[in-house]
C-alpha cells in the first residue's frame, strides 16, 4: 500500500513538472520572439534562426514563427533549409502565391528543374 502511494505520488509530481514547464515555455515564448526580432533587425540573423526554430518546434503551425523561420534563412542563404521548411508547412497548410513562387525558385537554384516547373505551372 506504502509503495503504490509513493508511485502515485510521484507520477503527480511528474505531471506536475511536465504541465509547469509547457507554462513557463508558453509565457517565454513572447520574449523569445522579441529577442529574435532584435536579432533580425540587428542582422544577426543566425542567432534569430536558432531562436525561430524552437518557436516553430514549439509551435508548428503558427505561421508568423514559419515565415520569420524562412525568411531570414533565405537571408543567409540556407536554402535546402528553407525547402525542408516550405515543404514541412505544406503539409500541414496550403501554400500561398508567394512561397509557391519561392519553393519554385528554391527548386530551380538546386537545379530541381521538373519540381519548379510543376509549381510554376499551377500558378
Amino acid at each position: 500500500m506504502f509503495r503504490n502511494n509513493i508511485k502515485i505520488l510521484i507520477i503527480i509530481q511528474l505531471l506536475s513538472l511536465v504541465l509547469f514547464a509547457q507554462e513557463i515555455t508558453r509565457v517565454e515564448q513572447d520574449e523569445q520572439y522579441k529577442t529574435a526580432i532584435k536579432f533580425e533587425q540587428s542582422g544577426e540573423y543566425q542567432k534569430a534562426i536558432n531562436i525561430y526554430k524552437i518557436l516553430f518546434k514549439l509551435q508548428p503551425n503558427n505561421q508568423t514563427y514559419y515565415t520569420h523561420l524562412k525568411n531570414n534563412l533565405l537571408i543567409v542563404k540556407e536554402y535546402d533549409k528553407t525547402i525542408e521548411i516550405i515543404e514541412k508547412w505544406n503539409t500541414k497548410h496550403k501554400l500561398n502565391n508567394e512561397d509557391e513562387i519561392e519553393l519554385g525558385a528554391l527548386y530551380y537554384y538546386k537545379q530541381r528543374i521538373d519540381d519548379a516547373n510543376l509549381i510554376w505551372k499551377k500558378l
